[in-house]
Order: C-alpha cells, then structure tokens, then sequence
C-alpha cells in the first residue's frame, strides 16, 4: 500500500506495518537518494525562532528519503528509553529487562532483568543507575549484586549521578505531589525540593542538575510548566524557563531541548524548544500539529517522536538549517523513543501488552548519512 504523506512516497513495511520513508521491504535501502542528511554541526549556534509563540508555518516540512532504513529486534516485549553510549545501545522492555547491544552490528545481551518494568534508567561510568517499583539502585556491569541507593520511594523516575551524588525525581500521587531528591552515595537521601507538579524528566550537565515539570507554582503564584536548575554545589531551585505541557527534557552542548505542547491541556501545537543552562531567552526550533512524545538531540539535528490522530511519525529537525522532515511513521500507533549515533537514528517500538505481537518491529536503525 503506498501513501503520501508531506510530500513524501511511503510504503507499507511488510514486517510489522511500519511506514518507512524511503524503504520497499525490510532490511536497508542500498541507492536511495538522500534528500534530507544530517546537517553539519561544526559548533554552529542553533537559529531558531525566539519566544513562546510559534504557529506550524514557523517551520518548513518537507519529505526526504533516507539513504536505508533497517528492522533491528522483533518481539511483544517491546522497547522503550533507548540510550546510547559510546558504540552500544541500551534500552528497556516492557517485561522488566534491559538491554545492550553493539552498534551498528551485534547480538542483544540482557543488562538487567527485574521481573518487574523498568521505570527509567542511565548508563553511568561501569554501571546502570535505574528506577523500578519503588526503588533505585545502582548495577555494575562487572557482575557485582545491585545496591539500593534508595527504597520505598513514590513513583521514581530519571535517576541521574552527579560525582558522588545521585538525584532523582519522585512523580509521587496528587497535585503537586512530586519532589527532587538527593543521595550522597555514603551519607543518608534528602528531600531537595518539593510542590512539583507531574515531574517528566531530570538531567546533568555534570555541574547542576535540570527538571522538567508540567505544574510548578512560582514567586508569582502562577502554575505553569517549568525548566529548574539546582545548584548542586550551593542548593536553591531556579526557574530557568516557563513552558506548557512539557515532555522529554535533553542536556546537549551547553543547552537543554524540550517538547512543548502550546495547549490547553495536551492540545495545540507542537514545538521543540532549548534555552541555554544558565537561562535567557528560550529559541524555538519547529512547530506542527501533533502531540509530543521523545526526543533526541545532537550537534545537527534534532529527532522527535510524535502522535497524531492514530499515527506516530519521527521528525527530523536541522538545527541550523531550521528544516523539517518525517523519516518514519507507522499507522498502527506504537510509542516511539528515539537515540542518536553519529550516523544513525536508533527508534524504539512499544505498543499496549493486548496488542503486542512477536513479530512487532521494536527496533529500527535509520541512516543519517
């Protein structure tokens, strides 16, 4: 079946009902033309638009082949958070593993297996720093038992580390419920900040830590989405950025990237946003209709993942050239996750247990060059 869709010819993946751009069948697409390559970072500050309103006719969307498009893993457990680190690809299934394989070629090992789902996860140093049912702990990759940095937790998520300090972000029950906290790896957990509102996402820039939250009340006494930075090395939260309905916060060369969803509620458009780690004005960087779900972020380009009406797509954005493109949909509506290798989008594939099937593709490999 083939469809068109911005411009761009589509076809039905045989494999699992993927809708690839530029591929006839599974496996990689050897000669397709490149019409929307990587562009080159080279330290080029992003442009953007600045400020908080934006309309879809902000950004350019265009259709592009990708030079090969290729199914990596199969099966019902499906994938989630994928991570890559150095030449090797992490990520989480939905029956509480997870798992590594080399890049661009190897076999799947498992890292972790719980038993139960695996929360959220980072690959730190020779280990895995994870959340799960309650708890957070720390695995060496050398074999050694887990250790709990911290137990009877509500709801953690994002666990990052910070020198000896490992953060993480508690979504805990009700409004305003979540809290930031804080362990010394010798010393006992601490509650760092508190009134955070459907917390979403912690990370580090390796000197202060950074979360994205959908409700935070500030000074003012207005509610609204928020970008926070703790110090680390003299405490105190600061609002960086003011935001809607935010999803997906990521720490690259000295800025922070979010999705951003211009409401009300989950409504309206979508942007991918940044702001530099110290503050000042917030740029946006595409705008369309859909509703955000991952994102990843490099020197080039930004990829996110979407979904709307039923379909999600993977975007690609050129930081510096500002243009926008679909280079994956799939009409059968998985959640999509996204990593970046330098020359390669890595897309995760996960959809509800009653729908899962073995043959479900849950891990794609696109060509960047």
């Amino acid at each position: 079946m083939l469809q068109t869709v911005v411009g761009t010819r589509l076809t039905r993946w045989a494999c699992g009902g993927l809708l690839l751009v530029g591929s006839l069948g599974c496996g990689p697409v050897v000669g397709s033309e490149d019409t929307g390559g990587a562009a080159e970072g080279g330290g080029t500050e992003p442009q953007a638009t600045t400020g908080t309103e934006s309309s879809a006719s902000d950004s350019s969307t265009s259709g592009g082949l990708a030079p090969c498009i290729e199914a990596l893993e199969f099966g019902a457990a499906g994938a989630i958070s994928p991570q890559v680190v150095g030449d090797q690809l992490f990520w989480a299934t939905n029956d509480g593993r997870v798992q590594v394989r080399p890049v661009p070629e190897g076999v799947p090992e498992d890292v972790l297996v719980t038993g139960t789902s695996v929360v959220t996860f980072n690959v730190v140093g020779a280990g895995l720093l994870y959340a799960s049912e309650g708890e957070v702990r720390i695995l060496s990759f050398m074999g050694d038992p887990a250790i709990p940095v911290a137990a009877e937790q509500n709801n953690p998520l994002s666990p990052v580390q910070l020198g000896d300090r490992v953060y993480w972000l508690n979504a805990g029950s009700g409004i305003l419920a979540g809290r930031l906290m804080l362990r010394d790896l010798d010393g006992p957990r601490e509650e760092v900040a508190d009134g955070l509102g459907f917390p979403r996402s912690l990370v580090t820039d390796g000197s202060d830590v950074f979360a994205l939250v959908s409700d935070y009340i500030n000074d003012a006494g207005e509610l609204s989405g928020v970008v926070l930075r703790y110090d680390d090395a003299e405490g105190g939260l600061e609002v960086l950025a003011t935001t809607s309905s935010p999803q997906s916060l990521r720490f690259h060369a000295g800025r922070l990237y979010w999705l951003e969803q211009q409401g009300p509620g989950l409504s309206g458009p979508l942007s991918v946003r940044s702001i530099d780690t110290d503050g000042g004005t917030a740029l946006t960087h595409a705008t369309l209709e859909a509703f955000g779900i991952s994102l990843a972020v490099d020197d080039a380009d930004a990829y996110f993942t979407t979904l709307d009406a039923g379909v999600s797509r993977v975007y690609r954005v050129g930081l510096v050239t500002g243009d926008t493109e679909v280079v994956l949909e799939d009409d059968n509506a998985p959640i999509f996750g996204v990593a970046l290798a330098p020359d390669a989008a890595y897309i995760t594939s996960i959809r509800a247990a009653e729908e899962a099937q073995p043959s479900d593709v849950v891990l794609t490999r696109i060509c960047r060059e």
